[in-house]
C-alpha cells in the first residue's frame, strides 16, 4: 500500500514537471562567472574614497547601477 502511494506521488510529480515544461515557463537564475569586469579596490583605496564614491561602488557591486 505504501509503495503504491509512493508510485502515485512520483507519477504526479512527473506529470506536474511535464506540464511546466509544456507551458514554456522559463526561470531566469543568475549564473556564476569567473571573469571580473571591475575588480574590488584595495582597502587603502576604499579608505580614501568619499561617500559618493562609496555609494557608487556599493551600487556597482550590488548590480543596481
Amino acid at each position: 500500500m505504501l509503495i503504491t502511494r509512493i508510485e502515485n506521488l512520483e507519477t504526479q510529480v512527473k506529470e506536474a514537471n511535464m506540464n511546466l515544461m509544456k507551458s514554456g515557463i522559463v526561470v531566469h537564475t543568475p549564473r556564476p562567472s569567473m571573469t571580473v569586469s571591475n575588480p574590488v579596490p584595495s582597502g587603502d583605496t576604499i579608505a580614501k574614497m568619499d561617500w559618493d564614491e562609496l555609494n557608487e561602488l556599493v551600487g556597482k557591486l550590488e548590480g543596481t547601477i
